[in-house]
């Protein structure tokens, strides 16, 4: 009984030694990854003019009667 102890206790001795260790290792260090530059940017998302589905407004297509969310949606409205 008394060996199974003494052995529990060196297991666990090694264990914390090991888990200390493995802390300060420079091998187990995360490298700091590099930050970024700026949040990214928002877009105004606008409604297609015949559908109504939102499009950020880099994507849409202006028409004569408003923007599109497709040429096809420009097409039929201006038709």
């Amino acid at each position: 009984m008394k060996l199974l102890l003494i052995l529990a206790a060196l297991a666990l001795g090694l264990w914390l030694w090991r888990s200390g260790r493995g802390a300060a290792s420079p091998h187990s260090q995360v490298k700091p990854t590099a930050k970024p530059t700026s949040a990214p940017k928002t877009q105004e998302m606008i409604p297609c003019a015949l559908c109504q589905m939102h499009v950020p407004q880099a994507e849409a297509i202006a028409g004569r009667q408003g923007s599109y969310c497709c040429e096809q949606h420009r097409r039929q409205a201006e038709s």
